[in-house]
């Protein structure tokens, strides 16, 4: 679903699938919007979860995943549901 992007420590691997802009929510390639969408009204989403796998350089594991779930209340926030 991504491709691989440089400057990526931790997690399982540095070669899974991210985006060429990184895996913080909002600051990368993907449609999250329709991502979201198809979430609640197809997959009966109720909730979402923030989990942060990989660390862009020179972020923390904890900032990072704020930095992921800030952009996650930003595309919901700019969603009209």
């Amino acid at each position: 679903m991504r491709d691989v992007s440089a400057g990526l420590t931790g997690g399982v691997g540095t070669a899974t699938a991210f985006a060429t802009t990184g895996p913080i929510i909002g600051q990368d390639t993907l449609d999250w919007p329709g991502i979201i969408t198809a979430s609640l009204d197809g997959g009966g989403a109720e909730w979402f979860m923030v989990e942060q796998e990989q660390i862009p350089e020179g972020m923390t594991p904890l900032s990072s995943s704020k930095a992921s779930l800030l952009g996650l209340q930003k595309v919901l926030t700019g969603m009209k549901r």
